[in-house]
């Protein structure tokens, strides 16, 4: 699923648990809407809970995964990390 940056902006208005993850591709585009509207004053960082999911190729690497995550997220942090394997064989 690909979504363009504007199409994310209705998501603000009324939920502030954003749910990503490296498998749905949706983290560069969530990264930046939530980057503009925080640029914008609509929201604060702390009024959001963002999590994302590592599948099982990422277990040995989970650091360097999870930088990689909040580069394309746009993040300081990240408010919870499941480790999941949901979805696994589409990805490889």
């Amino acid at each position: 699923l690909k979504l363009d940056v504007s199409e994310l902006k209705i998501f603000f208005l009324t939920f502030s648990h954003i749910d990503t993850a490296w498998l749905y591709f949706n983290e560069d585009q969530v990264g930046r809407a939530i980057s503009e509207k925080i640029k914008e004053g609509a929201i604060k960082r702390e009024e959001l809970f963002v999590t994302t999911k590592l599948a099982p190729v990422h277990w040995h690497v989970i650091k360097d995964t999870l930088v990689g995550c909040l580069k394309r997220l746009q993040l300081d942090y990240i408010d919870a990390v499941f480790l999941t394997w949901s979805g696994l064989l589409y990805r490889i």
